[in-house]
């Protein structure tokens, strides 16, 4: 019974609520509820930088793949559709 009269209070605390006009907004007096607004930035989250390469390594690494020229031949190869270089080869290919 007492859980009956509980739950009846808060449907009416909540009716009321629900019913009662908000401020005048001429009235620079009147009340009115705290406004909330999400922060912009909440859900940032930090993206860690990768630990940089010594620079000796990282020549020693371009030298072993060629040099600038390996750079400077792939550059100058034509573009290849993905569906040309994934498709698998035939017997009538050459």
């Amino acid at each position: 019974m007492l859980l009956k009269r509980l739950g009846w209070m808060a449907l009416l605390g909540c009716t009321l609520q629900a019913l009662a006009q908000p401020g005048d907004p001429a009235d620079a007096q009147a009340r009115v509820p705290r406004a909330e607004a999400p922060k912009a930035l909440s859900a940032y989250r930090r993206l860690d930088e990768a630990p940089a390469t010594p620079w000796r390594e990282a020549n020693e690494q371009v030298l072993r793949s060629g040099g600038w020229r390996a750079y400077a031949r792939e550059a100058a190869q034509p573009a290849v559709p993905a569906s040309a270089a994934s498709a698998p080869r035939g017997a009538d290919s050459p």
